[in-house]
């Protein structure tokens, strides 16, 4: 199934966000195809209710983790807890922007695709860019999602690693959202 299948498949009860209130699965598609089969860890950061993790779970052949900073996030309005306690998911709670919780859970394992779709505040997705990075591989990709202020703050992702290339991508227009801005580091 094409990620759009699979999304669709992902839209009934609690769906991820990804192509409903943001416009991301078409970019996805094009720009994850190379990684489904060869990717053998990816990484999410923030996963709210968990939508999202299921989907990429069923679009990626390899081990998908993900991060988020409470098992009840939005104070309780969702609950990680029972896909914690089933074992069938691969989720840590942790702050994404603490180096030493990282390399803690992450020690010697290096991720082909790393999506940080947590706080969304500026100095965090840098932060966590910055202590992730060791831990991507040499061929793998970053993306960070719904970039607040993109007009502010460009040139900080643009330059955000002098040994890999970064791009932009401004889908602000799609649905006149002030946050559907991805950045793209490979």
């Amino acid at each position: 199934m094409t990620l759009d299948q699979i999304y669709q498949k992902c839209r009934s009860g609690d769906f991820p966000d990804k192509g409903t209130v943001h416009s991301y699965i078409e970019v996805y598609e094009s720009i994850l195809a190379p990684y489904r089969e060869t990717a053998l860890n990816i990484l999410e950061i923030g996963i709210l209710g968990g939508a999202s993790l299921k989907m990429w779970e069923q679009y990626f052949t390899g081990k998908v983790y993900g991060i988020d900073c409470t098992d009840q996030p939005l104070g309780g309005k969702f609950d990680l807890r029972p896909m914690i306690e089933s074992g069938k998911h691969n989720i840590v709670i942790m702050d994404a922007t603490n180096e030493e919780q990282i390399e803690k859970n992450f020690a010697g394992i290096k991720f082909d695709v790393i999506i940080d779709d947590g706080s969304h505040a500026v100095e965090h997705q840098l932060l966590s860019y910055f202590h992730f990075r060791k831990h991507l591989s040499l061929e793998g990709i970053y993306i960070i999602e719904d970039i607040q202020d993109i007009d502010n703050t460009r040139y900080a992702f643009e330059t955000i690693d002098s040994k890999r290339t970064s791009l932009i991508v401004d889908r602000r227009h799609v649905k006149n959202r002030y946050d559907d801005v991805l950045a793209i580091i490979r």
